[in-house]
């Protein structure tokens, strides 16, 4: 089976995230009551644009996700260009990958996003 996977990159100047957390974000085209939360899946700095992003990776599986994968495909500036409510980042890791000379995660389909936030080589078995 197929799963559609979406990098939304989102700037928000005060957020400087670890692994591991999470935010709840709002899009207000989609209704500012609807806060969903999302993994942050990497952090980094645009030079040409002398900013700092986040992102998130969402997967299109229910009713919510799949709408709002159709609106940045319509719109990005909707979702990308400040369109976008950010609350966190929440959580943090129970274990410190980096203390072990192997660590085992299984993940389903968007946390392996992750890994790319980790900058941990990663042998995917299928």
């Amino acid at each position: 089976m197929f799963f559609k996977i979406n990098r939304i990159d989102i700037h928000k100047p005060s957020l400087v995230p670890r692994p591991g957390q999470f935010v709840f974000l709002c899009f207000p085209r989609m209704g500012i009551t609807h806060w969903h939360p999302f993994s942050i899946s990497t952090y980094y700095y645009n030079s040409e644009q002398d900013k700092n992003f986040f992102s998130v990776h969402i997967k299109a599986s229910g009713d919510y996700t799949h709408q709002l994968v159709a609106l940045a495909r319509e719109d990005p500036q909707a979702i990308e260009g400040g369109g976008v409510r950010v609350e966190g980042p929440y959580g943090n890791l129970v274990v410190d990958p980096w203390a072990y000379n192997q660590v085992l995660i299984i993940a389903g389909t968007v946390v392996q996003a992750l890994f790319s936030f980790f900058h941990i080589p990663t042998q995917l078995c299928f």
